[in-house]
């Protein structure tokens, strides 16, 4: 399904506006937690709507090797999980680059985990305040988890076996250093919830005279 049948094109540039402004407040808070020694630059240039299993399909195309994702549930008037999603060669170099290299990471050690999650968690809830403060509703977060292995077996954990369960897909290019990684966020959200998303949206675009 594309991103078009699901949300309207005002919908979505005031989705996409949201995010953008998420990750925008992220990459100052990522940028201190690696001491300010590097500039951090993230935007998100595209958005669809896609099911788990052609997602898991897609990426065992594209990415080699296994997957790290950072999970954390929200709560509120769109409930859901929200995901932050990198192949583990990826992950271990953002965790070198934050951890300003003080450390030799080469595996997926606890502390790469704890600073992994660090970075997920920054950035799914800078994501998800700004989504709220353009609803204008509140949404709790939980803390974050992460989970590791293949294509298949993340976002089964992830979609809590329901793959023909239907997300939220967000491509996010990262900037770092001179090191591009290509990062995904992802938000899983029931049919009721994307209806709810809509008309929040919708009562926002009226509001603002759109």
């Amino acid at each position: 399904m594309s991103v078009e049948t699901v949300f309207t094109e005002d919908q979505l540039d005031m989705l996409m506006e949201a995010f953008n402004i998420g990750v925008g407040e992220a990459a100052s808070a990522l940028s201190e937690l690696a001491n300010n020694c590097y500039e951090v630059l993230l935007s998100i240039p595209s958005a669809r709507v896609v099911a788990v299993k052609n997602l898991a399909q897609e990426l065992s195309i594209d990415i080699t090797g296994d997957l790290c994702a950072v999970t954390q549930q929200y709560e509120g008037a769109i409930p859901g999980t929200a995901m932050l999603l990198y192949s583990e060669e990826e992950s271990l170099a953002l965790v070198r680059l934050i951890l300003a290299e003080e450390h030799e990471i080469d595996e997926m050690s606890e502390l790469a985990a704890d600073a992994l999650c660090e970075v997920g968690n920054i950035l799914l809830n800078d994501c998800l305040a700004a989504l709220a403060d353009m609803l204008e509703e509140e949404i709790k977060t939980h803390l974050p988890m992460l989970l590791t292995g293949t294509c298949d077996e993340v976002l089964n954990r992830f979609s809590n076996g329901n793959l023909d369960a239907e997300i939220l897909y967000l491509q996010m290019d990262f900037g770092l250093s001179g090191l591009d990684l290509n990062g995904f966020l992802g938000f899983s959200l029931g049919a009721e919830s994307f209806s709810i998303l809509r008309e929040h949206i919708d009562l926002r675009l009226a509001a603002l005279g759109a």
